[in-house]
């Protein structure tokens, strides 16, 4: 089970094999025990989450068919290993894609992991070229002018978002 979940992300089937290694099929502190299991897993934020989860995927399986709009630029703030990826990602499936941050010094790094992503996935002469041509960095934070769709994907901490965001003469 340790090698398909992670307990931090799925953390009741964890929860079920902790309950039978305690209690096996007692049923006097086992039902109890598994009450008590249950009452907690509810109220966390992984709950939640797994929970909003379930009901995006339902959301998107009814989008199918319809007319989703078109997006073309997509604008990412944050640099970091997350959002670096996700605008890597989004360049890789072509969209043309700013991705901003506080400075050319965090931006560097993300644009190197992505010529790495680009060379690696691209085994055909010029699509990692095409691919790295489609990103670019925005210090300024420009690029959200223009932008389809902004994804914010900075380190969680508001010091961070605020220094980011005030950094951007149009955050």
């Amino acid at each position: 089970m340790a090698r398909r979940a992670r307990r931090a992300h799925y953390p009741a089937p964890f929860a079920i094999v902790d309950l039978w290694r305690r209690h096996g099929a007692n049923p006097k502190t086992g039902y109890e025990a598994e009450a008590q299991s249950v009452a907690r897993l509810v109220c966390t934020p992984t709950s939640r989450n797994l929970v909003r989860v379930f009901f995006l995927q339902e959301r998107m399986k009814g989008l199918v068919g319809r007319d989703i709009p078109t997006v073309g630029h997509v604008h990412v703030v944050g640099a970091g290993v997350m959002g670096g990826d996700i605008a890597a990602w989004c360049a890789q499936r072509g969209f043309t894609v700013t991705l901003q941050d506080r400075g050319e010094e965090y931006l560097r790094p993300a644009l190197e992991r992505a010529q790495a992503f680009f060379e690696k996935r691209n085994r055909v002469p010029g699509k990692a070229a095409q691919s790295l041509a489609r990103l670019s960095a925005d210090a300024e934070g420009r690029g959200v002018e223009r932008a389809d769709v902004v994804i914010e994907a900075i380190f969680e901490s508001v010091d961070a978002k605020r220094s980011c965001m005030r950094g951007s003469s149009h955050g």
